[in-house]
């Protein structure tokens, strides 16, 4: 098992000779990075970009690939290399060398590119994901990872666990809830309330993204909430705010509005926003609710690839995920 701070891991991942900051996205499943041929994208000039030439591991591979995301765009090629973060190593890495990187929101991202922890399912080119490697080369025993976020955007204490858990991050016994699919890290979302009142629809399911930084949904259903809020949120006065509840397998996970308001300075002044956004998606997933950061912040959230409980059989194995209340901040920073 290995663990590191998110911050930490984000900054001194080695790709090659190379190091590269990158966001582990859980809704997503491939690894790419700026390519120093990247030379048109004004997002590719704000970004450290990888340079094959400086590293001694670097194989040319040169098959092209696309992936389109919620807020953008990547085109560029297939290139091998050895991965390293955590004090782990991975050999024989396909990832991305990204020559186009369109949208605004990458113009002024802290990362440089993205590692999807998902599954290799949605993976472009059928590529395997960092973390099955990493298992598959004996690195870690335990075919699991867990994310523990802080409850301040921007504070250090963040924890990544590669291969199992911190009880040290739990506040009580782990629930199991089965996955809908071998995709995304998604399960079935019995009900979505404020306070008492449920805006749930038929089927719905929730996926767990920590690439996303707010809870998302569709619009028609995230419009409807919405209305009940202010135009403006008083950032000194949440009193008056519903609370916020997921009802997943019968179990309500409950945010307060604390938990739920986004805070940032722009310029001198505090705002605050509802972490909570309408998408437009097609009427298939109309029944789609993303828990992005905003709710993965107020939980400790192990996922697991393989878990087998003792009783079940090979043939009834399913992959599961696993959500755990955290400790107060103030017990479990180091």
């Amino acid at each position: 098992q290995a663990e590191d701070g998110i911050r930490d891991a984000q900054e001194s991942r080695g790709l090659g000779d190379v190091y590269k900051r990158q966001v582990f996205d859980t809704g997503s499943s491939n690894l790419w990075v700026p390519s120093k041929k990247c030379h048109l994208s004004v997002a590719c000039l704000t970004h450290q970009k990888y340079d094959a030439s400086k590293s001694s591991t670097y194989v040319a591979n040169g098959t092209a690939f696309a992936i389109p995301y919620g807020s953008g765009s990547v085109k560029g090629f297939i290139s091998q290399d050895t991965v390293t973060f955590a004090g782990l190593n991975a050999t024989k890495v396909l990832f991305g060398e990204v020559t186009d990187l369109k949208g605004f929101a990458f113009w002024f991202a802290k990362f440089d590119g993205i590692l999807g922890m998902a599954w290799q399912t949605i993976a472009e080119l059928d590529i395997p994901p960092l973390f099955e490697t990493l298992y598959q080369q004996g690195q870690i025993s335990d075919n699991s990872f867990s994310i523990y976020l802080t409850d301040t955007i921007g504070d250090k204490g963040g924890k990544l666990v590669i291969g199992g858990v911190n009880p040290a991050y739990a506040a009580s016994e782990f629930r199991y809830f089965p996955l809908s699919s071998q995709t995304y890290w998604a399960i079935g979302l019995d009900d979505i309330k404020l306070d008492d009142t449920s805006y749930g629809v038929q089927d719905m399911v929730a996926i767990v993204d920590s690439g996303t930084s707010l809870i998302a949904g569709d619009k028609k259903i995230i419009d409807k909430m919405k209305a009940k809020f202010p135009t403006q949120i008083n950032c000194t006065d949440f009193s008056g705010l519903p609370t916020l509840t997921f009802v997943l397998s019968g179990f309500e996970y409950t945010l307060q509005p604390k938990d739920y308001i986004v805070s940032f300075m722009n310029g001198d002044q505090l705002q605050c926003i509802l972490g909570i956004a309408g998408i437009n998606l097609p009427s298939q997933l109309s029944n789609l609710i993303i828990l992005g950061d905003v709710f993965i912040r107020n939980y400790y959230t192990p996922v697991s690839y393989t878990h087998l409980r003792a009783h079940e059989t090979p043939e009834h194995l399913v992959c599961r995920l696993l959500l755990e209340k955290k400790k107060l901040a103030h017990e479990t920073r180091h």
